[in-house]
């Protein structure tokens, strides 16, 4: 379906900008450990890629272009990103989004939370 496809779409773009982030200095928000925000902002190779929702679209903002992430059947919602570790130490990110379909189905829209931590290597 849409929201399985999105849902990992998301999840793969995820997973290797913050893998090329390099280390802790490289996650600007959430600023903090223990800190949660609506928008995930990194600096990879002097370049800012942020992360964050506009109207239901996950966009991503990768220099001056922004694409978004999530295909014209699905909406995305319930974002968050939490900054985790130790200080010090290399961090990680929990992230959480849902994915709604569009399209209604007979059952109605098929919705789908999801929920991973991805750490810096």
């Amino acid at each position: 379906s849409s929201v399985q496809q999105d849902g990992r779409f998301i999840f793969s773009r995820l997973a290797y900008d913050i893998n090329r982030a390099q280390d802790s200095a490289g996650i600007i928000q959430p600023a903090s450990l223990g800190a949660t925000s609506t928008a995930l902002q990194l600096n990879i190779d002097g370049v800012s890629y942020t992360y964050s929702l506009n109207g239901g679209n996950l966009e991503l903002a990768e220099g001056a272009v922004t694409n978004a992430l999530n295909s014209s059947e699905t909406t995305v919602s319930n974002l968050s990103f939490t900054r985790l570790g130790n200080s010090g130490g290399k961090n990680t990110v929990q992230i959480e989004y849902t994915v709604t379909s569009k399209i209604i189905q007979p059952k109605g829209l098929e919705t789908k939370d999801f929920q991973t931590t991805i750490g810096i290597r």
